[in-house]
């Protein structure tokens, strides 16, 4: 059985969608269900639950909100990773976490960050993800770390009220205009195809470890808005600017793209951004 915790975000309502098509047994907590910021009552709460695998969807990754509390962060995004690999060593269950390329501070060459790189987090987020990490690796649990970057989901990051591809598209659509950063490299990614790739790891006897876990691809966020755009035929001023005009709280790695060459020498399928985010936008009838 699989037990997944956030499961109303963008990541575990897709999670939730490809089992239940896959009719794999799973249960679900919401943050109504379980609060993650009281350490006790997650212990107890999976100490009494009985499953096989357990999915963290949970983070708090508000990056610039973060900035300014870095105590809740560090909570939610480290200290509560402790209990859960605590918990999962005791019962012999398989962790699943999800990470970030925000673990890294960028590549001046701009080649793409294997799972080997080292870490070197330029913000509150990245940092208190890096010590989730360490305490899931140190703690001699069976784990799978899944580092993903800028994600989009049908449901949206619930925590943010939405996601990028849904920002764009509504105020292109409704103001005609965009402004957004050219300066910042990524790879775009589906949650519904990190769905899909964690129940692939439940079906397979893969080694513990991190696993860079993105679609192909790689694009600055104003081509990526620009792409949106252009899938949904909307005419659109685009106007690039730069990252430190923005004067935002945390800063962000100029080019975070990742590697995903590990999970492909496994037999996982992976598509490229562009063609996952032409079903997103068919599923979310944006495209007529």
């Amino acid at each position: 059985m699989i037990l997944i915790l956030g499961s109303n975000g963008q990541l575990g309502s897709d999670l939730q969608r490809v089992l239940n098509e896959k009719k794999i047994k799973f249960k679900s907590f919401t943050r109504r269900d379980l609060n993650i910021e009281d350490l006790a009552e997650l212990e107890k709460k999976l100490t009494e639950e009985n499953f096989e695998y357990l999915v963290n969807c949970t983070s708090y990754h508000k990056v610039d909100e973060v900035e300014k509390n870095a105590e809740k962060a560090f909570l939610v995004n480290s200290n509560a990773l402790e209990v859960m690999s605590k918990v999962c060593l005791k019962k012999k269950s398989t962790l699943f976490h999800i990470s970030t390329d925000y673990v890294f501070g960028g590549n001046e060459e701009s080649k793409p960050l294997s799972e080997k790189a080292t870490t070197a987090p330029l913000n509150v987020y990245g940092s208190s993800k890096v010590e989730g990490e360490n305490f899931i690796i140190t703690s001699g649990c069976s784990y799978y770390i899944f580092r993903v970057a800028s994600l989009f989901g049908i449901s949206g990051a619930s925590g943010k009220g939405g996601n990028f591809v849904e920002a764009i598209y509504k105020k292109a659509l409704n103001e005609g205009s965009i402004s957004v950063v050219d300066d910042q490299i990524m790879s775009p990614t589906s949650t519904s195809f990190i769905a899909k790739v964690i129940s692939e790891f439940t079906s397979n006897d893969y080694e513990s470890g991190i696993y860079n876990v993105v679609n192909d691809g790689q694009v600055s966020w104003f081509d990526f808005a620009k792409k949106i755009c252009e899938f949904c035929s909307i005419d659109v001023k685009a106007t690039a600017i730069k990252a430190d005009s923005l004067n935002l709280c945390a800063k962000r790695p100029s080019y975070s793209v990742l590697d995903n060459s590990k999970i492909k020498e496994l037999g996982v399928e992976v598509k490229n951004y562009e063609d996952e985010l032409l079903e997103y936008l068919t599923m979310k009838g944006y495209i007529n």
